[in-house]
């Protein structure tokens, strides 16, 4: 016995349709201002590094480099070129630390600057006078030409 009705497949389902501009190929977020909703439609980028990079944002104070992406656990090459077409970076969430003005405490929040070396440059600024340029942190001795390369675009003389 044959029946009336055909049914099609798409009468029950659904089926999942997206819109260009959801597909990552016409992304272009901004690694400071983006939100975790938005870095989760770049390709490869789920829930944990979305939350990962931006928590890791917040802690730097904002991206200088894409390259920073790498500091993330996990977070490897592969990824980072699948993403890097997709991604921009402004200064608009760049936080910097005023050198000449900082707490010890709010230097070691930094994930660049150790405890002892955030007492070390306050006991200089202290005992030398405030710095004239960001470069003068190579004058404490726990601060190295990497470390103040590294740690330079976070901070502001004033």
């Amino acid at each position: 016995m044959k029946s009336e009705h055909s049914f099609k497949k798409d009468d029950w389902f659904e089926t999942e349709k997206f819109s260009k501009e959801e597909t990552d190929e016409n992304l272009n977020l901004d690694l400071n201002t983006a939100d975790t909703v938005s870095f989760k439609k770049l390709k490869g980028i789920g829930s944990y590094f979305s939350k990962k990079i931006v928590e890791y944002r917040d802690e730097l104070g904002g991206f200088h480099s894409k390259e920073q992406l790498l500091e993330i656990w996990n977070f490897d090459e592969e990824k980072l070129e699948g993403i890097k077409g997709n991604i921009f970076l402004t200064e608009a969430g760049l936080s910097p630390i005023r050198i000449n003005r900082c707490a010890a405490e709010e230097l070691q929040k930094h994930p660049y600057i150790k405890w002892n070396q955030a007492k070390a440059l306050i006991a200089y600024r202290v005992q030398h006078g405030a710095f004239n340029e960001v470069e003068d942190i190579k004058k404490c001795h726990l601060i190295s030409e990497e470390l103040c390369q590294k740690i330079k675009p976070y901070l502001e003389i004033d």
